[in-house]
């Protein structure tokens, strides 16, 4: 037996990164038409794939740059942020929605006067006139 061989790469987990280079040369999609489809630049995606956290922007980016990304290669979005969130963001999870918990269609309408109303309508008479 040769105690000099290796453990598979099955074994370890595939980082966000490396299962977006993967799905991308499946589908036969090269850097150049990714950062078309996807609207960031090259140097991003090459960043994000070899997941070089320090040239990429703030957290709250590369999430959507994921998002993006998944959406693209018809990946799991969530599965490839919440191992971005595990692995570089100390596993604080992102707020899940900032809209409010209650309906918008039932808040208070402070002031529902329309701007100009009367001077509009004196156009109309004028014109009218």
């Amino acid at each position: 037996m040769d105690d000099q061989t290796t453990p598979t790469d099955a074994t370890e987990p595939v980082g966000f990164g490396v299962r977006i280079r993967q799905a991308r040369e499946a589908q036969g999609i090269s850097l150049g038409d990714m950062a078309m489809r996807s609207r960031l630049s090259i140097a991003q995606l090459r960043a994000i794939e070899s997941e070089d956290i320090d040239a990429l922007p703030d957290a709250v980016y590369v999430r959507a740059f994921l998002r993006g990304i998944a959406q693209v290669l018809e990946l799991d979005a969530q599965a490839l942020v919440n191992d971005y969130v595990t692995r570089f963001c100390g596993g604080v999870a992102p707020v899940a929605s900032a809209t409010p918990a209650h309906g918008t269609c039932n808040e208070c309408v402070i002031n529902d006067d329309k701007p100009h109303r009367g001077l509009k309508r004196l156009i109309a008479l004028l014109l009218l006139a």
